[in-house]
């Protein structure tokens, strides 16, 4: 739907047959506002690859979506429920209940430092190999008990903060 305004859609199942179903977009959303989606079926049938998604909106707002859901017979599906290609935002949940899309660009959540490593530090990576490392331990000859019975850390990966 492209430069729609004011719609309202109830109980309507997208399904694409084996033959599309590779290539399939549901619905895509571009240059709309105010549109509801209630009741929406989103249904896969085959493909070999999962899509990535079944809903792509475009430099659009005031989209609603209430009771949405995304299934497939088979194990591939939609890799993402809804994608704002606008924001770049994926929405991968299966089942929405209730998903208001306002159009703005989302908030970015504030960061904190980490309570574990002291200011400035930063965690680096010792070895690679788990079992053949050759990278010294951090304690010569430290035996460790875990469900890895004898775990030596002499010849294990280590990661250590470096301040």
């Amino acid at each position: 739907m492209h430069n729609v305004s004011h719609w309202q859609i109830y109980a309507v199942q997208m399904e694409e047959e084996r033959g599309e179903s590779p290539n399939c977009l549901p619905v895509d959303i571009d240059n709309s506002s105010n549109v509801t989606f209630a009741n929406l079926y989103l249904y896969r049938v085959a493909g070999n690859t999962p899509f990535p998604y079944a809903v792509k909106l475009t430099a659009s707002h005031d989209i609603r979506f209430r009771n949405v859901h995304v299934y497939s017979p088979g194990k591939f599906t939609f890799d993402n429920t809804i994608f704002d290609q606008t924001h770049n935002v994926e929405i991968r949940s299966r089942e929405i209940a209730s998903l208001n899309v306002s159009g703005n660009p989302p908030r970015t959540p504030p960061t904190h430092e980490s309570p574990v490593l002291a200011h400035g530090a930063k965690v680096e990576k010792l070895a690679v190999d788990l079992i053949t490392s050759t990278v010294p331990p951090l304690i010569p000859q430290a035996t460790f008990i875990s469900s890895m019975r004898g775990f030596n850390a002499s010849t294990a990966g280590h990661q250590r903060i470096v301040t």
